[in-house]
């Protein structure tokens, strides 16, 4: 299986269902399909002030993205932050209007951007709550199917952030649990949450040895 004993303590399995931890494409792996490159502008941009809020909803149907845009902005103006959003398809639909001091884009590394930000603010699946722990960063899960209610769950119950479903996000449901990862003991939570999950072996391999066996 590959939950990982860092976010999922204390759960166990039996040998014929081992936990083997995380799975991602190694650097070499990425490089090679081209997914590893920070766009110059966007490096540019985050290198022009302080770390932002990392945000995207993946495949999340968004009724209106022009309007969680710009209550993302809203709320990251009335935090101080700025904000870099990774549109996905949830959040690609129409033209979506240029919003003061956030950053859009289609496609993001998550271990190449999270690791520059402050705090993740996303839809709780596998891949990107993995790699926003990895980097240490306090997160706000805004769930709507599968498996997301459960990692927004998970992280709030180990107190590295807080969930909310995605129906019910509004800017002030965004600003309130912006403000929460932002608080000292999400922090240090998350950050001590990023250690562990760190110091653990990449599970893609892992998965392949027990394959093998």
């Amino acid at each position: 299986d590959l939950y990982s004993p860092a976010l999922v303590p204390g759960l166990t399995w039996d040998a014929y269902r081992p936990f083997v931890g995380d799975l991602r494409m190694s650097r070499s792996d990425l490089d090679r399909l081209g997914m590893s490159a920070l766009d110059a502008e966007v490096a540019e941009w985050l290198d022009a002030g302080d770390s932002p809020a990392f945000f995207t909803f993946g495949s999340t149907y968004t009724p209106d993205p022009a309007e969680l845009l710009a209550a993302i902005g809203r709320a990251c103006r009335s935090l101080g932050l700025r904000g870099l959003v990774v549109t996905g398809w949830g959040l690609s639909g129409g033209d979506l209007p240029a919003v003061p001091g956030l950053r859009v884009v289609p496609y993001a590394d998550y271990d190449v951007v999270l690791p520059r930000c402050a705090i993740a603010v996303h839809h709780g699946g596998a891949t990107v709550t993995a790699a926003g722990v990895r980097a240490g960063l306090p997160t706000m899960v805004c769930s709507a199917f599968f498996d997301q209610p459960f990692w927004g769950t998970q992280l709030e119950r180990l107190g590295a952030g807080t969930h909310v479903r995605h129906a019910h996000v509004t800017e002030d449901v965004l600003r309130s649990g912006m403000r929460c990862l932002m608080t000292e003991p999400v922090r240090r939570r998350a950050a001590l949450l990023g250690e562990r999950l760190r110091a653990e072996p990449d599970g893609t391999p892992a998965a392949a040895d027990e394959i093998d066996k």
